[in-house]
């Protein structure tokens, strides 16, 4: 399964961070304090990040899903016909 890319690479360029203070911040998904220069974690999303990307990602990430299922269905079907012919 594919990830989504993301070029976010630091908690201070993530839709969560905070700013608090000179260099700390707070993640608002995670709940906890941050320092803004620290790499980015798995859950991070850029703050321009639109309902349309998401989507683009979404679908992405079923197009092999869908393959997949196609695959076993067609399977299914053989499996159906063959037996039927017996």
């Amino acid at each position: 399964m594919k990830s989504m890319q993301c070029q976010t690479s630091l908690c201070s360029r993530c839709r969560h961070y905070t700013p608090e203070g000179r260099r700390g911040g707070q993640c608002g998904l995670l709940g906890v304090q941050v320092k803004g220069s620290w790499k980015a974690c798995s859950l991070v999303m850029p703050v321009f990040f639109t309902q349309a990307t998401m989507l683009e990602s979404l679908e992405a990430l079923l197009q092999p899903l869908e393959k997949e299922l196609q695959v076993a269905e067609e399977k299914r079907t053989l499996e159906v016909l063959y037996s039927s012919k017996r």
